[in-house]
């Protein structure tokens, strides 16, 4: 199982960089949805959804989360990228020919 820790943030105490994808919170919503601050004009911050349409009102932010890569496969299995890992800690090797009884 992986675990995520999301930190939100609230606009004008902390902003995220410009033009950069984030989780935002707009007021009425109950859910997080990818958006983006685009920018201050003269009545405050401007920010838009994946589709580029204006949010009227960003209540929280959030970074989009990060999963960290799986640690590097020890041995063989790691050197060699056509062998798989079988759950009985046995491989496979996809890139081998294969032989099949007659």
């Amino acid at each position: 199982m992986t675990t995520i820790t999301i930190n939100v943030h609230y606009p004008h105490a902390d902003m995220p960089d410009a033009d950069t994808d984030v989780l935002v919170l707009a007021e009425g919503d109950t859910e997080m949805q990818l958006g983006a601050y685009v920018g201050e004009e003269s009545d405050g911050p401007v920010w838009v959804d994946a589709q580029g349409e204006i949010l009227p009102r960003v209540t929280a932010w959030a970074k989009m989360p990060m999963l960290r890569p799986a640690a590097p496969v020890a041995g063989r299995i790691g050197r060699e990228p056509d062998l798989v890992q079988l759950v009985n800690g046995r491989s496979i090797d996809l890139g081998a020919r294969w032989s099949f009884p007659t």
